[in-house]
């Protein structure tokens, strides 16, 4: 039985058109579109391709039911999805806004401006009542800070980052910082992806960008107030710039919220073929940091360019990371030692869980509920159901997930999933 996950999810495409449309929703969501009514429990699709949401219906076991496409327009490159309260989240980096939806209804409702210039990459909510909104800005190489009236909480000019960066994670201080007020830890990933780099090493040195930030107020007025900042550097310590690629960190996971006891945070480099053409069986690394000192701790190669991943636990207590990627989904189980996960991550395990097919294999998220495994599979316009095998004596590496089980087509561009339930 599978007891613990912790979906991450990254999701990013290049493409950067503006478009604009309904703006002030606060007071009264846009009906036009949306639904009457939401099923007990579904998969909610972001297509960064057709930008729109859609649902795919769950059984009760977690199998695939019926499904409405296309339900609601999102706008221009949307390329992921947060629940947050009453309301859902989605980062559209066309447009530099974040886009909110009624979280069964699925109306448009008020978004959140960033300014210009800004390609918006990964949002997340913390702070009383999730009342604070963080968004990275691959062009601005800042972060955004806004109360969900889009109040701007920190000037845009003091939150600077590393060059692109992308994923971001709110790791919480004294008084509990990410659920109410206290202090918190922003921590984000800097791809210091640039254009003007050679073609076969777009990406510089990765860093991670940490900010101290103090909460006071309430969900109606949060206050944040930016206390100090400082840059940790990830590559290793003969890294060349000049003739290497860095590691491209584009997701963060906290095992804290695993378990109290697993002091990590891990970081997924994904090299240099995520998205892309290339088969990326040599990119990917795992970083396994200290969570209190952010020293890294484990250097694991990966290989297939993974892009987002989740945390399972098997019926043993161990852990298990599951990764999506350029070349399909591949398993890393934690070393022994009690509790589970407190002793990093055994290399030896490593192993391919699923191949992906298609002219362009590219598995742009995953995702789970209970022991039900969801993945948006890009390159063929599909959600597919995997089921994970949580015993040991059967689970042997590369035997964790049955599956695909079902195959869902979805419109153009699967790129991010939430699952949502009652």
């Amino acid at each position: 039985m599978v007891r613990k996950t912790r979906p991450i999810r990254f999701a990013v495409l290049p493409a950067l058109i503006l478009s604009l449309f309904s703006c002030d929703l606060w007071n009264t969501p846009d009906t036009t579109e949306g639904r009457a009514t939401a099923p007990k429990r579904e998969i909610l699709v972001v297509h960064s391709l057709a930008e729109t949401l859609s649902s795919v219906e769950l059984a009760p076991d977690g199998s695939f039911l019926g499904g409405t496409g296309d339900i609601v327009r999102l706008g221009s490159v949307p390329n992921g999805i947060i629940d947050v309260g009453y309301e859902l989240a989605v980062t559209l980096s066309g447009e530099n806004r974040v886009l909110f939806l009624d979280r069964e209804r699925l109306f448009r409702r008020a978004p959140l401006d960033l300014g210009t210039g800004v390609n918006p990459m990964q949002t997340r909510a913390f702070g009383p009542g999730a009342s604070v909104f963080a968004t990275t800005g691959l062009f601005s190489a800042r972060v955004h800070l806004r109360g969900r009236d889009g109040t701007v909480l920190v000037p845009d000019a003091e939150m600077q980052t590393g060059l692109s960066p992308q994923a971001i994670l709110p790791l919480p201080g004294s008084g509990g910082g990410t659920a109410g007020t206290g202090t918190v830890r922003l921590v984000v990933a800097n791809t210091a992806y640039s254009a003007g780099r050679p073609a076969d090493i777009p990406f510089g040195p990765a860093t991670l960008t940490v900010f101290t930030l103090t909460l006071s107020g309430t969900a109606a007025a949060p206050q944040v107030s930016l206390d100090s900042s400082k840059l940790v550097e990830l590559e290793e310590s003969d890294h060349n710039p000049e003739t290497e690629s860095g590691l491209n960190p584009v997701a963060l996971l906290d095992m804290n919220t695993i378990d109290p006891a697993i002091n990590e945070i891990l970081v997924i480099g994904s090299g240099i073929n995520y998205g892309s053409g290339g088969s990326g069986a040599d990119d990917g690394t795992l970083l396994v940091l200290d969570r209190t000192t952010l020293e890294v701790k484990q250097r694991i190669p990966l290989g297939g360019s993974p892009g987002a991943a989740i945390v399972m636990e098997r019926d043993d207590g161990g852990l298990v990371l599951l990764m999506a990627g350029t070349d399909g989904i591949r398993s890393l189980r934690s070393a022994p030692g009690e509790p589970a996960g407190t002793n990093g991550w055994d290399p030896s395990t490593l192993a391919t869980e699923y191949t992906a097919t298609g002219g362009l294999p590219f598995l742009a998220d995953i995702v789970s509920w209970g022991d039900q495994v969801y993945v948006a599979d890009f390159g063929n316009n599909q959600v597919l159901r995997f089921t994970f095998n949580g015993d040991v004596a059967s689970g042997a590496p590369g035997n964790l997930l049955d599956g695909p089980l079902e195959r869902r087509n979805v419109s153009d561009g699967p790129v991010a999933l939430l699952v949502r339930s009652d």
